[in-house]
């Protein structure tokens, strides 16, 4: 967790420095998106509860939660106009990413368990004909074998 906290700060940084040197939200994207993943990372196990370190973990979402609060003024007053609505928009369609690479996932694993179980049914299948298939074998030899 300390890595992804570390590496939101770094990625932050780098945004709030390129905004103060006058580039765009295109030019610095990589920042961005590394950045929001972090914060997704780092706020979804804020969210959890139990030990020290998610407390930990909670407060050092709140750091980044004022950082960028500052990121925010320096987009209103020293970048261009309308660039914190950009960067919402920029926000909401990473998550919306996140959002759709983990249902991916998630309908990938369920189609492979899918798979998995139907083999186990055919396979199944399969050895109770041949368990069937022996057991009627064995009674019809017993039964004409014991006819005189």
């Amino acid at each position: 967790m300390l890595a992804e906290v570390q590496a939101a700060n770094s990625a932050l940084a780098a945004i709030t420095g390129a905004i103060q040197n006058g580039k765009d939200l295109t030019d610095i994207a990589g920042s961005c998106a590394d950045y929001f993943n972090c914060k997704s990372i780092v706020a979804r196990a804020s969210n959890k509860r139990g030990t020290k370190s998610q407390i930990q973990t909670f407060m050092e979402f709140e750091k980044l939660r004022k950082q960028e609060q500052r990121l925010k003024e320096i987009m209103i007053y020293s970048g261009d106009p309308g660039m914190w609505d950009r960067w919402l928009e920029f926000q909401r369609d990473c998550k919306r990413a996140r959002a759709e690479e983990q249902r991916k996932k998630k309908n990938s694993s369920d189609q492979e368990m899918e798979e998995v179980m139907q083999v186990l049914r055919w396979l199944g299948g399969g050895v109770s004909f041949i368990a069937t298939m022996l057991f009627t074998t064995f009674e019809l030899i017993e039964f004409f074998g014991s006819k005189p």
